[in-house]
């Protein structure tokens, strides 16, 4: 028990270290220049008017269920009908929620999700905002209860505001890389586009950037107070900033988080605070949780292993928790970054250092908790488990950059928390961890993963897509990405063949037969940067999210349509892959068209454009004037990027090469391929006409063949018959036929062109 009273006030000493630091490094910043951020104009006038503080444009979603429900836990649920309606729901959709769902109860929560999903007429109506929510509320006849929503938010944005104030004279002078900073936050939704040009456009003065930055963020704190949450979330991501968003985050959980707590008492007198669940058997494994937790911690720090050996372990565990590492001071620093990472459901990285340290009294406890969940997900019923958080600590919601989210076709009535821990077990191994399960007219399993290893996890699915659907997947989602989604409308295409002859280029009309001018097009670049999906998706015009890796080559055909004529392009997808080079070098050859492929996120694959793969082409290709492209991929991994725009043009314009940038997971990019493609096609289709006219025109003259003379039969007189007239055969004059321009010559061994 003694020990128990230790460890508690060791987390106070903690907690009072934190306040002292935070003091020292404000005391020591700089004063601010004069109209920087910190200057009396920047500083916030709390505003009385509650519409000016609830008017956000700042969305609400489905994530942001059990919020909204809090916030009408005084709304009357037998209104759920009328409140559709107002929301903009149609009225076939609620006969389906009264038809699907029993109490009233229930069906006001269903309705309240299809208006965050934005269902039927929501958008026309009114997006689903908090001040929104206040005015159908209002008009629904409940006056009361949309002030209550208008206080509730008001006091939130207050609290936040004060708590951003408080931090802004060291964010002010101690934010590092703030371009990056403005990457993710754009990403999440938090600052606009705009606001991230106007940061990247203040280079290369830092103190500018985060004026700029930071203004942004109290505006968006003023919208909604939750930004401030996320925008610590994102400074503990970014290596440098983890301190600050540390003392952001601890504020924000003390003053505004909605997370409750209770205590339960460990050995006597000892309690220990976990999170509060809704219910009885959630509430039981938590419990159960938190005293494993606190006596595999005690444990640990009785043995007390070498703190730099855990933290090594810790870091070739998952590198992306080194910045949290760094900032810890002792071995209870490091254990609370390990809580932090466990869930009820993964414990891995506790087991990994219990296992690595031989911690045999934290062995028991581990193994006895395992059975204790072994028992609840096999009789826990999904029902039961929705809108509870599986976090073992209280952590920030995670990022949408590291979130999986997978929707199932299921009833939660008819599955057990063992059919979601199995299927994700066997399709995404140990790489997710639940955070969240929600439900609609389906299960919604919101996890999380280091993004370190996205790569990874997306390879994994894609081996497990199958299995997926089998199980009923209707949806997958890997961070910002929409990885698969069940019945997608294909885009009609309609074929270059099927058009109408009106339809088709005038040059076209009065071309001979055999005037379609074969092309061929290389796809040269590293493995995985993309070559294959670009290739896919030019010849689908949908998203491809698992090709098959390529194995030395790969020939897809495609039509192009130029001023002059049609041009059948023969896109050439090559291996990447060293030991493939030299199957491929055949195909260098007669090659009209060369696309070097890099991914923006990878420097070597940009460097060996020039090293590797372009030398292949200028040493293999007996061609002069091959046309070069050069692309960037994965232009939607910015904030992950390692070559400069910049330096790519200037590579381009350098060695006369057409450039863009473009992401083969976005469906309208082949728009971008297929016009420097184009582009491409119809000067060399120039070239060829320019040089095959003046050939044939040539030729023609040279060897334009004269009439035989006809030379007539003798007439005899009278009565003879005279002899029938056989003129000689008369040679006819050449008919001059539009130039056929030569088709390239294309090797025509084993492989098909």
């Amino acid at each position: 028990m003694a020990e128990g009273f230790t460890l508690m006030r060791q987390k106070s000493v903690r907690d009072s270290k934190d306040s002292k630091k935070l003091q020292e490094l404000q005391k020591d910043s700089t004063k601010a220049p004069k109209g920087s951020i910190q200057d009396s104009k920047f500083v916030l006038e709390l505003v009385s008017d509650p519409s000016s503080i609830t008017d956000t444009t700042i969305l609400l979603n489905i994530e942001h269920l059990d919020r909204v429900l809090s916030e009408l836990e005084h709304f009357a649920d037998a209104e759920w009908e009328h409140f559709g309606l107002k929301c903009g729901l149609h009225y076939n959709t609620l006969k389906r929620i009264e038809s699907d769902t029993g109490s009233t109860k229930k069906r006001f929560r269903e309705c309240v999700a299809c208006w965050l999903r934005r269902e039927d007429d929501v958008d026309k109506k009114g997006k689903p905002t908090l001040q929104r929510l206040a005015d159908i509320v209002e008009v629904t006849g409940d006056k009361a209860a949309a002030e209550k929503i208008r206080i509730k938010f008001r006091e939130g944005n207050h609290e936040a505001i004060q708590i951003f104030n408080t931090h802004h004279p060291l964010l002010s002078q101690s934010l590092s890389d703030p371009v990056s900073v403005a990457i993710m936050l754009q990403r999440e939704g938090v600052i606009t586009g705009q606001v991230l040009d106007s940061v990247e456009s203040a280079s290369p003065s830092v103190p500018n950037q985060r004026e700029i930055l930071l203004a942004a963020i109290r505006k968006a704190i003023q919208s909604n107070y939750s930004s401030l949450q996320t925008f610590a979330s994102v400074l503990c991501k970014s290596n440098g900033n983890v301190e600050l968003g540390t003392f952001i985050q601890r504020d924000y959980n003390k003053h505004i988080s909605s997370n409750e707590v209770v205590n339960i008492t460990i050995e006597e007198e000892v309690e220990i605070p976990v999170l509060k669940s809704k219910s009885r058997e959630f509430s039981s494994i938590r419990a159960s949780l938190g005293r494993m937790l606190y006596k595999v911690d005690k444990a640990i720090l009785k043995k007390s292993p070498s703190i730099d050996d855990i933290k090594l372990l810790i870091k070739s565990y998952n590198l992306d928790l080194k910045p949290k590492l760094e900032n810890c001071l002792d071995l209870s620093d490091v254990l609370d970054v390990v809580k932090g990472e466990c869930s009820l459901t993964d414990i891995s990285l506790l087991e990994a250092i219990v296992e690595k340290f031989e911690v045999t009294e934290a062995e028991r406890y581990i193994e006895q908790y395992k059975t204790t969940l072994e028992e609840f997900c096999h009789s826990m019923s999904v029902e039961l488990c929705l809108k509870e958080k599986f976090d073992a600590v209280n952590t920030s919601p995670s990022l949408k950059c590291e979130s999986a989210t997978y929707v199932f076709d299921w009833r939660p009535d008819e599955k057990k928390l063992k059919d979601i821990t199995d299927i994700l077990s066997k399709t995404s191994g140990k790489f997710v961890k639940i955070k969240y399960i929600d439900t609609g007219y389906s299960i919604v399993v919101t996890c999380s993963f280091f993004r370190s290893v996205m790569k990874r996890l997306i390879i994994k699915l894609s081996e497990n897509l199958a299995l997926l659907k089998e199980s009923g997947l209707m949806k997958l989602t890997v961070g910002y990405r929409t990885i698969w989604i069940k019945d997608e409308i294909q885009e009609i295409k309609e074929p270059l063949e099927t058009k109408t002859k009106s339809e088709l280029p005038q040059a076209t009309k009065v071309a001979s037969v055999g005037e379609k001018i074969e092309l061929k097009v290389l796809f040269i670049g590293d493995l995985g940067v993309g070559k294959t999906s670009i290739v896919q998706l030019l010849k689908n015009k949908k998203v491809i999210w698992f090709p098959q890796t390529t194995i030395a080559l790969d020939i897809v055909s495609i039509d192009a349509e130029t001023p002059d004529t049609i041009v059948e392009l023969h896109l050439y997808d090559t291996a990447g892959l060293e030991r493939h080079r030299a199957l491929t070098r055949q195909f260098y050859r007669n090659a009209d068209i060369a696309i070097f492929v890099f991914s923006i996120d990878d420097g070597d694959s940009f460097r060996h454009i020039e090293q590797v793969w372009r030398q292949e082409v200028l040493n293999h290709n007996e061609k002069d004037n091959v046309k070069m492209i050069l692309i960037g991929n994965k232009d939607d991994c910015n904030e992950e990027r390692v070559n400069p725009k910049s330096t790519s043009e200037e590579y381009a314009e350098k060695n006369d090469m057409k450039f863009i940038e473009m992401s083969a997971i976005i469906r309208y990019d082949h728009k971008k391929v297929n016009s420097v493609l184009e582009e491409a096609a119809a000067e060399i289709v120039r070239q060829r006409g320019n040089t095959n006219i003046g050939e044939e025109d040539e030729k023609i003259d040279q060897h334009k063949p004269e009439p035989a003379p006809v030379q007539p039969a003798p007439i005899h007189p009278a009565p003879v018959k005279p002899a029938p007239v056989k003129p000689a055969p008369v040679q006819p004059a050449p008919v001059r036929l539009a130039p056929v321009p030569a088709a390239p010559q294309q090797e025509r061994g084993g492989w098909c062109c």
